[in-house]
């Protein structure tokens, strides 16, 4: 877990997982439900199953497959890091605000004398946090984005960079002089006659890639 980011992934949501069971086993009890139905408890908890416990199933089986589909390492580990260190905890402390709010909620709501516009006052700093670590989970997402399409431009490029000759070039990451070398490629592969063509598909590929 602490070498194999996939891994970390996938036990992280397994613990989300453990924890969004014993949370539905507790909403289940009459009393408990009476208090928190129709808060941001209930928001908090569908964000522990899907948001978090779901979504790092799919990171982690995204990082296993990927490399393994594609042919080569990952090439970046820092952004993975980065990836799991922003929005584990940012996604812990979203939970945790909305789980707080909900009870502050409920608990306004049973006592009957609260007025309801008084609750919602006292729920503005739990939606700033809400707001912040929101933003700080949409933040750790980027990493994750960024692994997935660089690791895609070096197959693209592993596709193209043939010669004349059928030989593999030694693969590369795209760079903005990687488009020439694309468009040289095809134009060996294609007949003379087609050279007009193969300028345009040259062009459309440095434009599919670097768009």
């Amino acid at each position: 877990v602490v070498t194999d980011v996939p891994l970390r992934f996938l036990a992280m949501g397994c613990l989300f997982y453990v924890a969004t069971c014993f949370q539905g086993v507790s909403q289940s009890f009459r009393g408990f439900n009476a208090q928190i139905h129709f808060s941001n408890w209930v928001i908090g908890h569908s964000h522990l199953a899907f948001v978090a416990s779901y979504s790092f199933f799919a990171f982690a089986l995204v990082y296993h497959l990927l490399p393994r589909l594609m042919g080569r390492p990952l090439f970046d580990r820092r952004l993975m890091e980065w990836h799991f260190w922003l929005i584990a905890p940012s996604l812990i402390a979203f939970m945790v605000t909305l789980w707080a709010a909900g009870l502050i909620q409920g608990e306004n709501w049973l006592t009957g004398g609260i007025p309801f516009v008084e609750t919602v006052k006292a729920m503005k700093p739990y939606m700033f946090l809400r707001l912040v670590t929101g933003a700080a989970m949409g933040a750790g997402g980027k990493p994750g984005v960024g692994v997935a399409s660089r690791q895609q431009q070096v197959v693209v490029a592993r596709s193209f960079a043939q010669d004349a000759g059928g030989q593999k070039n030694t693969p590369r990451f795209l760079d903005q002089n990687a488009g020439a070398e694309i468009r040289n490629c095809i134009h060996a592969q294609l007949e003379p006659k087609d050279e007009q063509s193969a300028s345009v598909v040259g062009q459309v590929v440095r434009g599919v890639v670097f768009a």
